[in-house]
């Protein structure tokens, strides 16, 4: 539960990051220095990787924000800022699949003390909150397929169906088999490339 806590506290901090403090931007060197009006891209860069590093993603998106605010037609900036986020948004998507299934882990436990405790009835109301999870942890998994996270989805989609079988977690799970064949037959196809082509050299 506690896990459960800190994950969706952690999801909240970095969801409502979008205001910029004077005090952030001080400590990271952005604004009370010299290079408060002509800090480069790489060092705009290099200051906002450092706190990626450290898993501080509100105030590596702060400096960029900063950064754009003095510079918005910077094209290279621009660039580095939406490599930036789409990092941040597979962290996130991370972080979202990590707490469902620690949601859904609490829940399995949850439904067997209600089952044992207060009986069937009390246990079937835990399975339909589990039920709900697992939907969404489906709809997370078939979102990863789409930006090619293969390996988020193969973390999510599996983990939905075995939760519990439905239309969508099902569904979702014959997308992730579609893919696992498709990737089957590309890397032999490699692999029988690369051995014609061994064939044809030693000839």
């Amino acid at each position: 539960m506690r896990r459960i806590k800190f994950l969706f506290v952690t999801l909240v901090m970095m969801g409502v990051s979008g205001c910029l403090t004077h005090s952030s931007l001080l400590s990271s060197g952005m604004v009370g220095g010299p290079l408060q009006d002509d800090a480069s891209v790489a060092v705009t860069v290099s200051r906002a990787t450092d706190l990626e590093k450290k898993d501080d993603w509100p105030g590596a998106l702060e400096i960029y924000r900063f950064a754009l605010s003095r510079n918005p037609k910077d094209k290279d900036l621009e660039s580095a800022h939406a490599a930036f986020m789409k990092r941040r948004g597979a962290y996130l998507a991370r972080l979202e699949v990590d707490m469902l299934i620690a949601q859904a882990q609490w829940l399995q436990k949850q439904r067997l003390y209600d089952e044992a405790a207060k009986g069937q009835e009390e246990g079937l109301k835990s399975e339909e909150k589990i039920a709900v999870v697992a939907k969404s942890l489906a709809g997370r998994g078939e979102e990863a397929l789409a930006r090619k996270d293969y390996r988020l989805a193969k973390r999510a989609i599996p983990q939905a169906v075995k939760l519990h079988s439905s239309p969508e977690t099902e569904s979702a799970y014959q997308k992730w088999v579609d893919w696992v064949k498709k990737a089957r037959v590309a890397k032999g196809q490699r692999q029988a490339t690369i051995a014609e082509k061994k064939n044809l050299a030693q000839n």
